[in-house]
């Protein structure tokens, strides 16, 4: 999975330098956490029932929640802001 993950995120890298636009690997991000244990790679623990996954994936464990959202956003903006010298504000954390 993680050589197919970093396959298409090659291509996709390569297309948006190809048409001079601004891109984003949020992953290392998310994989930071995980150093951190912020992260579970273990499974859900089920003492916490509201949030198995931790802060940052929902329920289900796949999808993120309101705080990995504004990670992902944050990490756009910043993207943004460094392609097309704008100034977009980041977003608080929720």
């Amino acid at each position: 999975m993680s050589a197919y993950i970093a396959a298409v995120n090659g291509y996709i890298s390569g297309k948006a330098q190809a048409l001079g636009f601004a891109y984003a690997n949020v992953n290392p991000a998310f994989d930071s956490l995980r150093a951190l244990g912020q992260i579970t790679s273990t499974g859900p623990n089920f003492g916490a029932p509201t949030a198995p996954f931790g802060k940052w994936f929902s329920l289900d464990g796949v999808h993120p929640t309101a705080a990995g959202q504004t990670l992902i956003a944050n990490y756009l903006i910043d993207a943004i802001n460094k392609k097309y010298s704008t100034t977009l504000l980041a977003l608080p954390a929720p």
